[in-house]
């Protein structure tokens, strides 16, 4: 079995699935003698992983053990997804550790979520760009080859 098809199988068995939001930057600047401006940035793009959580109830040491697990299969998707040739300046990926979210959309389903934050240093008064740009079309292009469903959260069921 091939490093594609163990992460199409994680995807499935998973039922991963992902949303891109804007990810924006609060400006204050407070020029003297004058009152303060405060300015949204979007500074660049952040893409949620969702993945299925445990069948079975959450609060038992078995179910935080299978989430545990699912969030590291969903940390192997998310390492396999974001070009390697990007620096931690430009791409950040944090877990959404010690947190279960609960999908409205199936019975309040727990999954596990994981943030990619693509963003820029190069300054907050800099919006975002065609580097970001180019880094979200990489990835969303890689999603889409792994099979990951675009759309609402909690939609790739």
């Amino acid at each position: 079995m091939t490093v594609q098809d163990n992460l199409e199988a994680l995807i499935e068995k998973h039922k991963i699935s992902y949303e891109v939001l804007p990810y924006y930057v609060l400006l204050d600047e407070r020029p003297a003698g004058k009152p303060a401006i405060h300015k949204m940035i979007q500074a660049g793009f952040d893409i949620d992983l969702y993945a299925a959580g445990p069948e079975g109830p959450i609060g038992t040491e078995a179910g935080n053990e299978e989430l545990r697990a699912i969030e590291a299969d969903l940390r192997r998707v998310a390492r396999e997804i974001v070009p390697q040739a990007y620096s931690p300046d430009e791409i950040e990926t944090t877990p959404f550790e010690n947190s279960v979210i609960l999908d409205v959309h199936r019975n309040l389903r727990p999954e596990a979520a994981l943030r990619i934050r693509i963003t820029h240093y190069r300054g907050l008064a800099q919006p975002e760009g065609p580097i970001e740009e180019g880094i979200l079309a990489g990835i969303r292009r890689r999603l889409r080859q792994l099979g990951v469903h675009d759309g609402q959260h909690g939609s790739g069921v």
